[in-house]
């Protein structure tokens, strides 16, 4: 899916290329730090429509990932497809995904359940 020169032109001049790597877009967000952009009709995520443009087609049912744990990022080099499960280890040894329950709790709760305790 190439993006017309205009569309690339939406998307691209609202990108800050930062010392890391990263093509950071600096435009709407889903509210969770993703990018959105209104192309064709329709709001598409921003790391998935460059890497649609760079790349190529997402394989059907992946999602694509950001190795670098920026979700505004956009460059092509720090994204690559997966399955949700991938993504979210990815995000759990970044340390972004937190356990609700405290560790220690875990085997009385555990116990609970064992004993029909829900």
């Amino acid at each position: 899916n190439m993006l017309t020169e205009r569309e690339q032109e939406r998307l691209f001049s609202k990108v800050t290329r930062q010392e890391g790597g990263c093509w950071e877009w600096k435009g709407a967000g889903n509210g969770v730090g993703y990018g959105l952009i209104y192309i064709r009709g329709r709001n598409q995520l921003t790391h998935r429509v460059s890497y649609e443009h760079h790349i190529g087609q997402i394989p059907s049912g992946a999602v694509i990932r950001h190795m670098c744990h920026n979700p505004a990022c956009i460059n092509p080099a720090h994204l690559a497809p997966g399955s949700k499960k991938d993504n979210a280890a990815d995000s759990f040894s970044a340390g972004h995904l937190q356990r609700k329950i405290p560790v220690a709790d875990m085997p009385a709760i555990f116990a609970d359940r064992k004993n029909g305790v829900t």
